[in-house]
């Protein structure tokens, strides 16, 4: 039997872009559903716990305890990971992780887009959404699903100026090249993807997002040409079911407050923000940012 195409919207960039926020104000619509990181929709196989924003495990909350998707083997899982060197030569050796963590075990590329098809599926199945939206993040995912023909493919790629991610990985305890270069790397594949998988790719500013959150969600309805509901700005009034994602997922109580983190012009140091002008100055003005000492 045929499956209808179905419309998946894969939020992809770098770790603490913005992606939790934009998920939780497109699954504000009547007719969008936002489901997190749903890579992690297995890994309570692996003995990892993510919880579901709810607040509960996937087997106990009323969301995910509906949707029927068929379990993996223990072999099996939906990370994708590509060597650096493999991306670069484009070679197609993609591979997934054992149970140690390790991305050992090649990646059997065509059984692993039937899992998150299935997945998709049945997450559609239960919720009967216009469009499902997935911000795994995971840019060799990505790099995979795009060659799906199973559903109709939007990509957001949601950017924030380099020098705040780089602050908010500093603040979880990355070194500052390290987190440099996630950022840069993270970017740059996306738009490589973009050319080698012939990928429409739309571009969302966090900063628009948190300063012109209406005219910038407008943006993004009218690729599925949907209408704009006002309800989407009181995110924190619906009830959620995203797995993974940034720790606001299961902040309860909270008003609906939009508010950009410029923290980082204050801890970053002056070498920091010298380092990360020369390093990835011409990466953040592609973004319409600065490089330099002043934003």
């Amino acid at each position: 039997m045929t499956l209808p195409k179905l419309n998946v919207a894969l939020i992809s960039g770098s770790g603490h872009c913005g992606s939790t926020l934009l998920d939780f104000m497109l699954d504000s619509h009547s007719k969008i559903t936002g489901v997190g990181e749903v890579m992690h929709f297995y890994s309570a196989q692996y003995g990892k716990k993510v919880p579901c924003a709810c607040g509960k495990e996937r087997p106990a909350c009323d969301f995910w305890s509906t949707v029927k998707a068929p379990e993996l083997g223990q072999d099996q899982t939906l990370y994708a990971y590509r060597k650096p060197l493999d991306f670069v030569m484009n070679r197609n050796r993609f591979w997934t992780r054992e149970e140690n963590g390790k991305y050992r075990i090649p990646l059997a590329q065509e059984a692993y887009l039937e899992q998150n098809e299935n997945l998709y599926h049945a997450i559609h199945a239960s919720a009967k959404p216009a469009v499902l939206v997935d911000s795994s993040k995971n840019v060799d995912r990505l790099n995979l699903l795009a060659r799906s023909s199973a559903f109709q493919l939007t990509v957001i790629h949601v950017v924030r100026d380099g020098r705040g991610v780089v602050w908010s990985y500093m603040k979880k305890g990355t070194p500052f090249t390290r987190a440099l270069a996630r950022w840069v790397v993270a970017n740059l594949k996306v738009m490589w993807i973009s050319r080698r998988e012939n990928v429409r790719i739309m571009r969302v500013r966090y900063e628009d997002l948190v300063h012109a959150p209406e005219a910038t969600l407008k943006m993004i309805l009218k690729r599925w040409e949907l209408g704009w509901e006002p309800g989407m700005l009181d995110f924190r009034a619906h009830e959620h079911h995203q797995m993974g994602g940034n720790r606001m997922r299961l902040k309860k109580n909270e008003k609906s407050t939009l508010r950009e983190d410029l923290s980082w012009k204050q801890n970053l140091t002056f070498w920091q923000k010298m380092m990360f002008g020369g390093l990835a100055g011409w990466l953040n003005l592609i973004y319409k940012y600065g490089y330099g000492l002043k934003r």
